[in-house]
């Protein structure tokens, strides 16, 4: 876990240049998606994703190493929580959904979602405002 804000730091900077390198530019949030099937600590599965203005050829960025264009799938339900603060606090706001998605009926059918809807690198973390987001289907 203590590798995965650096990591998407890194990650972040390359696909926004990448981004820019092809003549488009990304849009806020950023998200982070986690592929793994259940909440874990470690071997953690991660894609950051950014929207983009711009196009290209058949109306997309081109693929390119190590980016590749995807359109995440819609959703038809999503339970969520907005976090306020640092990364470092974000642990609660899942065990808060996690507790809410179980205790209402619900089973989570894919990948969480980080939407970073303020941050900053560079800022002050008590400022950040991230939502977390699975999808779900009631029981």
């Amino acid at each position: 876990m203590g590798q995965v804000s650096p990591t998407l730091t890194r990650v972040f900077v390359q696909l926004q240049a990448y981004i820019q390198q092809q003549g488009a530019s990304w849009r806020i949030p950023g998200i982070t998606l986690f592929s793994n099937g259940e909440h874990v600590h470690e071997n953690i599965s991660i894609s950051a994703c950014l929207t983009f203005a711009g196009t290209l050829g058949e109306g997309l960025l081109p693929d390119g190493e190590p980016v590749k264009i995807v359109e995440l799938p819609g959703v038809e339900t999503m339970a969520s929580v907005i976090h306020h603060g640092s990364f470092s606090t974000l642990q609660l706001a899942y065990t808060i959904l996690l507790k809410w998605i179980e205790s209402n009926g619900y089973t989570i059918t894919g990948p969480s979602r980080e939407l970073n809807l303020v941050y900053d690198p560079n800022g002050d973390e008590t400022q950040y405002v991230t939502e977390v987001q699975f999808p779900v289907t009631k029981q």
